[in-house]
């Protein structure tokens, strides 16, 4: 997902769930207050992701995982529980041993990479770490698909190896009537999963990309626009070549006063490091570090992409990763969409009485703007910084629906960013209160939304940019608020309302009149 306020303003959970019994909401309540909710998602450094990444990896080097129609339950090791809200339904809890791989005397798939190497599948459900200690000569034990002796590696970071100790089990599986393996001491992390397959087997993954710092869409301070130095860090799942990915570093940047960032080859350093645990199941670790400094870095959005970085075995990444860097003030809207939602300094007005906008989104390519609070836009043009006229835009509508002054609201475009929900409104001619919509009027049942004039809905513009109305009915009260109320036309205008998902309309809790009716803003 591309960078957006709307994953953050809409990321506060407070309804709950009929559906779910203790549904853990826990976070998802306070999304809204995290900054980093609307950043750029598209990180190719991302655990889930490098995750994600490998498991098709794993399907080329292994077709069984792409192919295989044969599967079979080796053993496992469950239990039930009666979970909250089930219906004395029972959930199995616990480890399962499978195998997957051809279906014998149907499927062929011996030309593939691998063959038709089989793999054994490991996973669990527990919400937490067990420590499983089974004898191998248990009717229980975790029984593996091949035979006793065997050296086995897991397919999944951190890649560990087990030597098969002899089970009591003959499955008969591949042809062979040999003992098959077990282990009988494994640790099995929360929700955890691996595929084993014989170390002679194993193919070694891609290089792969495990973190970027500062981060990936970095939003980065500064007020001075002469060019500033950026360090920045890739972590590397293994030993990579560092003249390589110097070479693979490219850097693209949309400025108005400089060109293209510049990596500078002289403060490159590489170093190999000791790979820790991450915190995702089957996340690769970072084994490798290379960092270097961006010199002549102006206000704007830059992209650092990394083309196919070789490892010092000669491995590639085979993938072109981008990374994102944004620089500049809290008035750029391009930077810090938020702060910058409002500027005092963005709308002008000459004495002869034309318009004019004060830019300050360096790092934008494109830039269109409204006079009538977003109810026609202008073309998008390119954007070049500095000052902008503005040509009067039509608007039709009744003497309740006017406004004071004039209202800009300037909407930019980055093609780096991906992404055109960058905005910054301005007002000329009002007092210096902020405002973002035009009006605001509580319509519903008790004013037959809006077509009962006797009764006052026109909520008003506080000082601290809130909207308020006093405002008395008996609960329940189920209202809307609509920035236009009633059109020329008589009816209820639909472009710019807001309410919830019942109906459309706004449910005032009970507990709010217990506060009195100025509580009810």
């Amino acid at each position: 997902m591309s960078s957006s306020l709307a994953w953050q303003l809409h990321g506060c959970y407070t309804v709950g769930s009929v559906k779910y019994a203790n549904f853990p909401i826990d976070s998802a309540r306070y999304g809204c207050l995290d900054d980093n909710v609307s950043l750029d998602h598209r990180d190719p450094s991302h655990a889930l992701r490098n995750i994600i990444k490998r498991m098709f990896e794993m399907r080329k080097q292994y077709p069984v995982l792409n192919d295989g129609w044969y599967l079979q339950q080796l053993s496992k090791q469950t239990y039930n529980v009666y979970l909250p809200g089930s219906k004395n339904m029972p959930t199995e809890t616990g480890l399962w041993s499978i195998y997957r791989s051809a279906f014998s005397g149907v499927q062929n798939i011996s030309n593939d990479a691998q063959g038709d190497q089989s793999v054994w599948l490991l996973y669990t459900n527990e919400n937490k770490t067990v420590d499983y200690s089974i004898s191998c000569s248990s009717n229980r034990s975790i029984v593996s698909p091949f035979t006793d002796g065997t050296v086995v590696k897991n397919l999944f970071a951190p890649y560990e190896e087990y030597t098969l100790e002899t089970s009591f089990q003959s499955l008969g599986l591949e042809g062979t009537t040999e003992p098959n393996g077990c282990i009988s001491n494994m640790t099995m992390p929360a929700w955890g999963f691996k595929a084993f397959v014989p170390k002679d087997k194993f193919v070694d993954p891609k290089p792969t990309i495990t973190s970027f710092s500062p981060g990936h869409d970095m939003r980065l301070y500064s007020d001075s626009n002469t060019g500033q130095t950026v360090s920045i860090g890739l972590g590397f799942s293994t030993e990579m070549d560092c003249l390589s990915i110097m070479n693979s570093v490219h850097v693209t940047s949309t400025t108005v006063s400089g060109g293209p960032a510049i990596l500078d080859n002289s403060t490159m350093s590489c170093s190999a490091i000791d790979g820790k645990p991450e915190g995702w199941i089957g996340e690769p670790q970072t084994n490798f570090r290379f960092s270097a400094e961006l010199q002549k870095v102006h206000h704007g959005v830059h992209r650092i992409t990394v083309n196919n970085a070789s490892s010092s075995a000669g491995s590639f990444t085979n993938a072109v990763d981008h990374f994102m860097l944004r620089l500049g003030s809290f008035e750029n809207p391009m930077v810090y969409p938020t702060h910058a939602n409002y500027s005092s300094t963005l709308l002008h007005q000459t004495p002869d009485n034309a318009l004019y906008v004060s830019h300050k989104a360096d790092g934008a390519d494109l830039w269109r703007y409204s006079l009538n609070f977003g109810s026609t836009y202008s073309d998008w043009m390119p954007y070049t910084g500095g000052n902008s006229s503005l040509d009067e835009q039509p608007w039709s509508g009744t003497s309740k629906q006017e406004w004071k002054g004039h209202h800009a609201i300037i909407q930019y475009w980055s093609r780096l960013a991906g992404s055109s929900d960058h905005y910054q409104h301005g007002d000329t001619g009002v007092d210096a209160t902020p405002r973002r919509l035009p009006n605001l009027f509580l319509e519903g049942p008790f004013n037959q939304f809006g077509h009962d004039a006797g009764l006052n809905n026109e909520m008003q513009l506080q000082s601290d940019s809130t909207w308020r109305l006093d405002f008395m009915s008996e609960w329940p009260v189920s209202v809307s608020l609509n920035a236009w109320g009633i059109n020329p036309d008589g009816k209820l205008d639909a472009t710019q309302v807001w309410g919830d998902v019942d109906g459309g309309k706004l449910h005032i809790p009970r507990s709010w009149f217990s506060q009195g009716p100025d509580f009810c803003r």
